[in-house]
């Protein structure tokens, strides 16, 4: 009798302990938290060969921009950001908010393409500063299509993300310049080819010129960018 009261007992247990995981499975599938994201380059500044280059643009053609994981409390996650944009890097402002359901993320993703459509699909101006007081213009334009995925970081620096509700944190999408121009050495940007462009001494950097510099900067698109929570 009392062998059966026992297990009349953990069966009891065994549903009410279901019966709470589930309950709290629901909770988090019901929850979401709000987080605004951002466009931004790591700096408008970078030193090339000893000397300050400063942009004054920095855009990319980006397509399909999307970030997934999977939840432990809720599962698989994907989230559009757009489909198609003209990014600009330079002048940061908070974009459109991705909802996103609360929980542990163990990875969480983020995915785009770099797209040309016919135009060139990185721009990047500005003035380099040379020693002896003289300026060049510099003018970027790489016409390259190449799919990005970067692995998101939580703002203590780990790939593992949490999300609560109510949080109170942005999602960065960063393009790290010290990055993407960490192959130009001296001998190539010294080696640069300069034009007059309408009295102008540039150094104009696309698929006809320069395309040593262009191939350095094109290698690095990926690797630049740097995504997560802050």
């Amino acid at each position: 009798m009392k062998l059966t009261q026992y297990k009349s007992f953990a069966t009891v247990l065994l549903l009410f302990a279901a019966f709470a995981f589930t309950a709290c499975n629901k909770q988090h599938l019901n929850k979401t938290t709000k987080s605004s994201v951002i466009f931004a380059a790591s700096s408008n500044e970078v030193e090339i060969a000893g000397q300050p280059f400063v942009m004054d643009q920095i855009t990319l053609n980006l397509a399909d921009i999307q970030i997934s994981g999977e939840s432990i409390q809720a599962g698989d996650m994907s989230l559009t950001l757009a489909d198609n944009a003209s990014t600009d890097f330079l002048n940061p402002v908070a974009g459109k908010e991705l909802e996103f359901p609360v929980g542990t993320y163990p990875e969480m993703n983020f995915n785009t393409a770099v797209i040309s459509n016919g135009a060139p699909s990185v721009n990047i101006h500005g003035t380099y500063y040379r020693g002896n007081g003289d300026t060049y213009d510099v003018i970027i334009a790489l016409n390259i299509d190449q799919d990005i995925t970067s692995q998101l970081l939580d703002t203590d620096g780990s790939t593992t993300i949490l999300l609560e509700e109510n949080d109170s944190k942005s999602l960065s999408l960063k393009l790290d310049m010290e990055i993407l121009f960490s192959d130009l050495i001296p001998g190539l940007w010294n080696a640069a080819a300069v034009t007059n462009n309408n009295g102008a001494q540039t150094i104009a950097v696309n698929e006809l010129n320069n395309t040593n510099i262009y191939n350095a900067i094109s290698g690095k698109i990926g690797e630049s960018f740097v995504v997560g929570f802050q």
